[in-house]
């Protein structure tokens, strides 16, 4: 399985990663299904409710916005994006119990430092982590 995501997307979530260094940025993947790829054909940010360093809580009023927005372009909300602040870009404790909630969704995982940004991306299948190869 792989996430099929083009440079500029990648680059707005790093954008956006670092604007907001201080808290987990995070936002909605928008996209479709090719087989058992997923790709992102838009980045949609969104407001890390609980403003947290370690954790992050998309307003739900948001999400529905970003599901029915992709409705009407016959796509679907694929997944999920966040920031870590410098501790790697493999998911936490915290992000595994939410990824379990969310089994079959994609997480992106962009972890930002002063000199770089590395990008990883996973799903749950039942209870396995699956990383995913991005292209």
């Amino acid at each position: 399985m792989r996430l099929l995501m083009s440079h500029p997307y990648l680059k707005k979530v790093e954008v956006d990663a670092r604007a907001r260094a201080t808290v987990e940025a995070c936002g909605i993947l928008v996209g479709k299904h090719l087989g058992g790829d997923f790709e992102v054909v838009d980045v949609v940010k969104a407001s890390n409710m609980v403003s947290s360093s370690t954790r992050f809580e998309i307003n739900p009023e948001e999400l529905y916005r970003a599901i029915k927005g992709a409705e009407a372009k016959s796509l679907e909300v694929i997944g999920f994006y966040h920031s870590h602040l410098g501790y790697g870009a493999g998911p936490s404790a915290v992000d595994l119990d939410r990824m379990k909630l969310f089994p079959d969704l994609v997480w992106l995982i962009c972890d930002i430092s002063d000199e770089s940004a590395e990008f990883k991306a996973f799903m749950m299948r039942g209870e396995k982590l699956v990383e995913l190869e991005i292209i």
